[in-house]
């Protein structure tokens, strides 16, 4: 009998010695297969297959990737080698680790070289969006809005459905309101009215929570109250009990700024109560901060002291919620006459704003426009100037007046001299603010594009190097659609009706048609054209086709002679 059991073992182990392999090698097909999957509309690059493989372990997960590097059909072209970057800057991003002694930002640029390359467009709003949401997690919000954007804009013109498109608004949203674009906030949050109906729960949450705070930064309190409200109602409905308090939290917070600190106890006292329930610490927190103030003007100053000392200890790790932790603190310090204390939490306060605005700064990208901001302040600064000097010229030559009626004529006329001088130097002030638009828009244009050649230099002696291309070139020279806004401003200045009379000749004409219709209009090369616009020479040719044919134009008649003469 024993020597028939070991028999039975032994087969058992050559079968599996000779099955095992087919079955991991069926595995590997059905992982190529999913690679593989064809734009729906919906799914990125990777996304079918991640979601097939995120919930393993990670040595699993790694297995798998490697297993199709292996894999001829996948690793040979350019496509999947850009898939395959991807998976591991997903790897690399959630192990907080290193792949092939590479980081997911080094992997990243490299897969937005390969799909320009390529000029595959598909891959490089997957990868756009895929390095946003990164470091959208990592709070680099200046990064996270430059390519959360991109992919935004690339996805509409891809043809994504709907539903993708307003949830990439939504998720940039939260960039622009950490980088005090508040009303840009709110026009992505609002760009689609029905979204109780056909969105998930977390992004109907997001569009009414940022739009709420961004009115409440606005200071626009009726409208903030508004949307929090709705974030009740709709939690409630769905009964999501987490944001149900963060949302009446925040309907305290508007209270609070009106002088309503009793009526906002009660959603403080939710918001309190739910964060504690969902281990929601920081939120706890500062939402205490607050009630703590309100208990301290009550004559609760001992209470008051210990809970700020907690609510400032689980908020370390929030410069944010510090910073208002650290202006109630200051508060009661005040009332309570201790002039040190009070002093040292202010200047607490001040250190911390001054790190936090100096990040926002950072994330700024408008420097055209902030450019052209102080060139108008500066001239309006000296027309004020200019304008109060003669005011006193005017009534120091009243009291001559009266003085000597013998100079009144004289002084007449000086007043009505100076008048004609004070309206040639308007007149001159307004041509010299027209030159400076033009003068911009052509350093606008000139910078871009000597900056991408730049880039493309360095790009050549990086390859050799295995240095990784500068994100900040990348960010200053590739246009969004904010950057075209600043740009458009800037070129109807130089030629006032230009865009009216394209879309008199050519009504359903786009954006993007619009857009390259404005740099034909430069006379710009298809080089310098397509650089701007973050896409392939052929691409250029293709669009160039579509606005030809959209203006109505033959073959035989030159496009840039027609646009230039608009």
């Amino acid at each position: 009998m024993p020597q028939q059991t070991s028999k039975y073992q032994v087969s058992l182990i050559v079968l599996l010695f000779f099955c095992l392999p087919a079955v991991a090698q069926t595995d590997k097909q059905q992982w190529v297969r999913l690679l593989n999957q064809p734009f729906d509309g919906v799914n990125t690059a990777t996304a079918v297959l991640w979601d097939s493989i995120r919930s393993k372990p990670k040595e699993e997960i790694y297995s798998i990737i490697s297993s199709l590097e292996k894999d001829k059909t996948v690793s040979d072209n350019t496509e999947g080698q850009v898939k395959l970057l991807l998976l591991k800057i997903k790897y690399c991003s959630i192990n907080s680790g290193y792949y092939d002694n590479s980081t997911w930002p080094d992997m990243g640029e490299k897969a937005i070289r390969l799909s320009n390359a390529a000029e595959n467009n598909y891959l490089l709003q997957s990868t756009y969006s895929l390095l946003g949401e990164i470091y959208q997690k990592g709070s680099n919000n200046g990064m996270a809005i430059f390519y959360l954007m991109k992919a935004s804009a690339m996805s509409e013109d891809l043809g994504y459905k709907k539903e993708v498109i307003i949830t990439n608004k939504i998720t940039t949203s939260s960039a622009l309101y950490h980088t005090e674009n508040y009303e840009e906030c709110i026009a992505y949050c609002r760009s689609e009215p029905n979204l109780e109906k056909d969105f998930a729960p977390i992004t109907v949450i997001t569009a009414y929570n940022n739009t709420g705070l961004s009115y409440l930064k606005l200071k626009r309190f009726d409208s903030a109250l508004y949307y929090f409200a709705r974030v009740v109602a709709y939690c409630k409905k769905i009964n999501y009990g987490v944001w149900t308090g963060i949302a009446s939290g925040n309907i305290g917070d508007v209270l609070h700024l009106q002088g309503k600190d009793t009526e906002a106890m009660p959603y403080w006292q939710i918001d309190y109560d739910s964060s504690l329930r969902y281990n929601e610490w920081k939120n706890a927190g500062l939402t205490l901060a607050y009630m703590s103030q309100y208990q301290f003007s009550n004559g609760q100053q001992e209470k008051a002291m210990k809970q700020l000392q907690w609510a400032e200890a689980v908020n370390q790790v929030d410069p944010g919620n510090l910073l208002k932790i650290y202006q109630v603190k200051y508060e009661c310090f005040k009332k309570m006459g201790l002039a040190d204390s009070a002093e040292y939490f202010l200047k607490k306060q001040y250190h911390l704003s001054d790190s936090l605005n100096k990040v926002i700064s950072a994330n700024n990208f408008t420097t055209v426009e902030l450019k052209l901001s102080y060139e108008k302040s500066n001239q309006e600064y000296k027309l004020l100037k200019k304008e109060r000097e003669a005011e006193v010229t005017r009534r120091n030559l009243l009291i001559l007046a009266l003085a000597s009626t013998g100079l009144i004529g004289l002084l007449l006329y000086n007043r009505q001299r100076l008048r004609t001088k004070l309206a040639l130097q308007q007149q001159s002030i307004a041509e010299a603010e027209k030159d400076a638009a033009k003068n911009q828009l052509q350093l606008f244009t000139q910078t871009l594009l000597e900056k991408n050649e730049q880039i493309e230099q360095l790009n050549a002696s990086l390859q050799q190097q295995a240095v990784v291309t500068n994100d900040e070139l990348i960010h200053q020279t590739l246009l969004t659609d904010y950057d075209w806004n600043r740009f458009k401003e800037l070129f109807e200045k130089i030629h006032p009706a230009f865009f009216a009379r394209l879309k008199n000749m050519a009504p359903g004409i786009t954006q993007s048609e619009m857009r390259l219709a404005a740099l034909i209009k430069l006379n710009l090369d298809n080089k310098q054209m397509a650089s701007m616009q973050g896409i392939s020479v052929s691409s250029l040719r293709g669009n160039k086709t579509r606005l030809r044919q959209k203006l109505n134009i033959s073959a035989e008649t030159d496009l840039e002679e027609v646009v230039r003469q608009l």
